[in-house]
């Protein structure tokens, strides 16, 4: 782990929704160094996707591709689409992130953090919700810079 990883590790609190939260420095480094962006679901490590699906309570993992239809408004078009679709995910030292929108009666973007623990399993690190969604990584620290992801409120994801 790098040095710039373990200070946002180590600098996080977690709140009663156990949803953790980092100082807006601290989560722009959680996208330094080397990054490998994924732009299909396909390409998510299944236990990325689990522990995701168990973030937003879902039975399974159900996200649309960049590009795909997917449930964007609150008003049911089609059944079994999912109600949300991947913006740009990867990974940046060690820590994989999800960027993605979410439809519905509040259309917004979520960005989630999740490092590999000690058993080998998902851990959440950080999350944040906003209305932005950004192509690159850059554009992702820019907007957790700016504060245009909130991790403060408790919320669905």
């Amino acid at each position: 782990m790098s040095a710039a990883g373990q200070s946002a590790v180590d600098s996080r609190h977690r709140k009663s929704d156990s949803t953790p939260t980092l100082s807006g420095v601290d989560a722009q480094r959680l996208l330094e160094g080397r990054c490998q962006l994924a732009t299909s679901t396909a390409q998510l490590p299944e236990k990325l996707k689990a522990a995701f699906a168990m973030l937003t309570r879902e039975p399974e993992f159900s996200v649309a591709n960049p590009g795909e239809k997917y449930q964007a408004t609150d008003v049911m078009t089609r059944h079994k689409l999912p109600i949300r679709r991947l913006v740009i995910a990867g990974n940046c030292s060690g820590y994989w992130f999800v960027h993605s929108e979410h439809g519905g009666i509040g259309h917004g973007y979520a960005l989630v953090f999740f490092q590999t623990d000690s058993k080998g399993e998902m851990e959440l690190v950080w999350g944040g919700r906003g209305f932005y969604g950004s192509s690159s990584c850059a554009e992702l620290r820019n907007a957790i810079a700016s504060k245009k992801f909130a991790d403060d409120p408790p919320f669905y994801w």
